[in-house]
């Protein structure tokens, strides 16, 4: 698909289509696991420090959760206290804003992305 010679003008429903094979594949090996085949594929750490940068800590988030959603890598749980989340990335946000303001912004944006289905942990000056 991404080879020079391969490039159409119809990458937009090949990459769709990609996409699509990637979540099917996703979903078929969730099925296979049980106790003597285990999920092998790699549990990712992301990390983002952060400082008085909401919108850039909001696309971050997004870009990670549009990957997910898109792809989803490693399947989705259920939680308890949840919704779905993503099992093989964990987001951590380490906070070294100065003002009050952006830290309360980055809190919001790690909820609003919990909530969403991603696991999100933020760490602020104390931690």
């Amino acid at each position: 698909m991404w080879h020079s010679d391969n490039i159409t003008t119809d990458f937009d429903s090949q990459l769709i289509t990609y996409q699509s094979l990637f979540r099917e594949q996703q979903a078929l090996l969730n099925l296979s696991y049980n106790s003597s085949n285990k999920d092998r594929s790699y549990n990712f750490i992301l990390s983002i420090p952060i400082a008085d940068r909401p919108e850039h800590l909001k696309g971050c988030l997004e870009s990670i959760f549009q990957l997910c959603k898109l792809y989803s890598y490693g399947g989705t749980i259920d939680n308890e206290t949840e919704h779905k989340f993503y099992t093989k990335i964990i987001i951590v946000i380490v906070e070294d804003s100065k003002e009050q303001k952006y830290i309360d912004k980055d809190i919001k944006l790690a909820e609003q992305y919990r909530k969403k289905g991603l696991q999100v942990h933020h760490y602020g000056l104390s931690e």
